[in-house]
């Protein structure tokens, strides 16, 4: 989904949770979601991969920190 970038720019700002961030009303996004996304990214050559960048400015945002390792 951001393959083929030099850089990419993760900011969730909004209300979160434990381990999630709303997205919506409705829908949220996981931390383990956000961990496969970024998974995605780094199965490709080392020159190949985008440097990211997340800032995540929520309620229990250092709940992200382990499960993005």
């Amino acid at each position: 989904w951001a393959q083929g970038t030099e850089k990419l720019l993760v900011y969730l700002v909004d209300h979160g949770q434990r381990d999630r961030f709303r997205m919506s009303a409705t829908e949220y996004l996981e931390a383990d979601e956000l961990d496969a996304w970024y998974d995605e990214l780094q199965n490709v050559p080392v020159d190949q991969r985008p440097i990211i960048t997340t800032l995540i400015d929520t309620c229990e945002a250092g709940s992200f920190i382990d499960n993005l390792r």
